[in-house]
């Protein structure tokens, strides 16, 4: 019954004759070969755009590291001119409160260390592009821990200039509001200096301030040390990829 069923059925005797046809396997054969060609282009392409990533994920890796070193010099700097701005007033202070007399050149450099004014340059253009990339931020999961420890860095960096730009801004604020009282301003460096020193707000100002920059200090100097353990010879092994 099978056999007979099979004779009467045309698509049977279709694919039969198919069979029989030696274009057919040719055709077949050309198929599979397409999808073969097919699936290694894929594969290919896959592979090399893999590549091109990961190197700019390298590339983009190594710009911030770069960019890191750049504010950790110019933190350190900043942190330098405050710690500068505190010694100079702790000197002044203790030579008033043990009833001496300010020298003038004291006093001059006084009045031109307080109001310091900086205008920030840091340059965020690289920790924007850094931040902005998942797929780096996915290499913390595979053995390069690179990513994360420049990922540290950057926030540590950010606390610590974040600190100095408030430091420096209170600076300027708390000389507006003494000098609303006993606008000294335009005074010459000795009364200018003295009418800081004996202030009860200016005073407890410095206070406060000495305590901050000491902890923005320790922050960076930690974050430094990280970058030197854990980024610098990372980047450069990457460097001689």
């Amino acid at each position: 019954m099978g056999k007979t069923f099979s004779k009467k059925n045309p698509i049977a005797k279709i694919f039969r004759k198919l069979i029989e046809a030696r274009w057919f396997f040719a055709m077949s054969a050309s198929g599979v070969a397409s999808i073969i060609g097919i699936s290694l282009t894929f594969g290919i392409n896959s592979c090399r755009e893999n590549q091109r990533v990961r190197a700019e994920l390298h590339k983009s890796m190594l710009q911030a590291a770069d960019n890191i070193q750049e504010r950790f010099e110019d933190a350190q700097q900043w942190i330098a001119i405050i710690d500068n701005q505190n010694k100079v007033y702790k000197k002044a202070d203790s030579i008033l409160v043990a009833g001496g007399e300010l020298p003038d050149s004291l006093c001059i450099e006084f009045r031109g260390t307080m109001p310091y004014i900086k205008i920030s340059a840091f340059d965020h253009e690289f920790e924007k592009i850094f931040r902005g990339s998942y797929q780096l931020w996915q290499l913390q999961n595979s053995n390069d821990r690179l990513a994360y420890y420049i990922g540290q860095c950057y926030d540590g960096l950010n606390t610590v200039e974040s600190t100095c730009l408030d430091l420096t801004e209170s600076m300027l604020e708390m000389i507006g509001t003494v000098n609303a009282t006993e606008n000294f301003y335009r005074q010459p460096p000795r009364q200018w200096t003295i009418s800081l020193l004996n202030n009860a707000k200016f005073q407890y100002y410095m206070s406060v301030r000495r305590v901050k920059l000491a902890i923005a200090a320790d922050i960076l100097r930690q974050a430094k040390h990280d970058y030197d353990e854990n980024v610098v010879w990372r980047t450069n092994k990457l460097r001689k990829k």
